[in-house]
Formats: C-alpha cells, sequence, structure tokens
C-alpha cells in the first residue's frame, strides 16, 4: 500500500557502502551519533533562534543534495576507460549516502517541526518528548554530517581520477 513511499532501501543501500570496515564505520556512523545525541540531551539551549538556524541549513543541504545528486547521474554517462568497476562502485556509493543524507535531513526537519509542537503532556512528559526528540535530532544531524564528509571524500577520489586519466 505505501511501497512509492517505502526508504527502508535508501537506508539498506547506505549502510551497505559501510560494510569494508565494518567495526570502524559502525562507531563512526551509529556509535559516535548516539554519544553524541545522550550528551545532547544534557545539554542547555544556548540559542532560541537554533532550530530556524538548523532548519534553514538542512533545507540548503536537502536543495544541494538534489544538485549533486543530479551531477553524480551525469558523471555515469562520461566515457571511462579505465578502473571501470572500481569508479561505477564509487560512484553507485556515493548515489546512495547523497540519498541517505537527503532522507535523513528530511526526517530531521520533521523533528525540528513535532520539537515545538505542544501535545498537551503535563511537564515532566513535555520535558521527556523535547529531550527524546533532541536526541534523535542530534543523532541524525551527526549522521548527516559524517556522512557528508564521507561523500566529500567519495566526490574528491571521483575527480581526482577522472583528473589523472583525463590526458590518456
Amino acid at each position: 500500500m505505501f511501497s512509492f513511499i517505502n526508504v527502508i532501501e535508501v537506508v539498506k543501500n547506505h549502510y551497505k557502502t559501510l560494510k569494508s570496515d565494518a567495526s570502524g564505520n559502525i562507531f563512526i556512523f551509529i556509535v559516535l551519533p548516539i554519544c553524541i545525541g545522550v550528551i545532547s540531551i544534557f545539554a542547555k539551549a544556548v540559542n532560541s533562534n537554533l532550530d530556524s538556524i538548523l532548519s534553514t541549513a538542512l533545507s540548503i543541504f536537502i536543495g544541494l543534495f538534489i544538485n549533486l545528486l543530479v551531477l553524480i547521474v551525469t558523471l555515469t554517462r562520461s566515457p571511462i576507460r579505465e578502473k571501470k568497476e572500481i569508479r561505477r562502485l564509487v560512484v553507485e556509493g556515493t548515489f546512495y549516502n547523497i540519498t541517505y543524507v537527503i532522507l535523513i535531513s528530511i526526517v530531521a526537519l520533521g523533528l525540528i517541526m513535532l520539537k515545538n509542537i505542544n501535545f498537551g503532556f503535563n511537564e515532566v512528559g513535555q520535558l521527556v518528548f523535547k529531550k527524546t526528540i533532541v536526541f534523535l535530532f542530534t543523532f541524525l544531524f551527526s549522521q548527516i554530517l559524517l556522512t557528508i564528509l564521507l561523500i566529500i571524500k567519495r566526490i574528491f577520489n571521483l575527480f581526482k581520477f577522472d583528473i589523472n586519466n583525463f590526458n590518456k
């Protein structure tokens, strides 16, 4: 019924790209964001405008990464002379990573909106709800930043490969 909005394949393919160094990648992309999320639960809000700043940043990220997907698709159409399979795997992995960042950025935007809605909980319930949202948002935002670093590294390697093979 909801197969047209099922994004499980996006998440699965993103995590498949991280399998080469499974233990290190689990630490970097799961454990580290969880630790940062737990720390965020105990942090006080420093700036009341933080939600709008983060919403704007995520909205910009989403637009930029949709454009980057177009760039990745055009890279797959360019002629490849050497190491075709390695390049294909890097482009494919980068595509999955970018799609994942777009997805979790949208979810993070939704969490910011949820955080600012009063559901009529009592004071303790509202506090627990907001702290849960803060944890989830910080976890996702940490993953976004780490995955952006991964994408930058992959795109750097793609262009470095193309530059090195430009005159061949």
